[in-house]
């Protein structure tokens, strides 16, 4: 399994699985604590493509999750779909799969 941490902002963090479904969470509880929210999406995400063949990336993705900043788990995921769909215009290459959970 290989898994990347992107910094989003205090707010969270977000987890890219590669080849595994499998979210692993800090160890101490207490980090979870401190942030709101955590999500993951699939490499499908990030390398969805617009016309031009450019991917949407790891910037793209950190962005659309600063916009949605403070809004519900569901809303968080529902704004980065929508921001991967517009910019591929739902020609998706590869599974694009996004799960956000808020931690109260």
């Amino acid at each position: 399994m290989e898994l990347g941490r992107l910094r989003t902002s205090t707010r969270g963090d977000l987890c890219r699985a590669r080849r595994s479904a499998r979210l692993e969470l800090p160890q101490q509880p207490s980090a979870i604590r401190e942030r709101r929210s955590r999500g993951a999406v699939t490499d499908g995400v990030t390398e969805a493509e617009d016309a031009h063949g450019e991917q949407f990336g790891e910037e793209r993705v950190v962005q659309a999750l600063q916009n949605a900043a403070g809004r519900s788990a569901e809303e968080v995921r529902r704004a980065l779909m929508a921001a991967v769909f517009g910019y591929c215009r739902g020609q998706f290459r590869d599974d694009a799969t996004v799960v956000v959970l808020a931690v109260e």
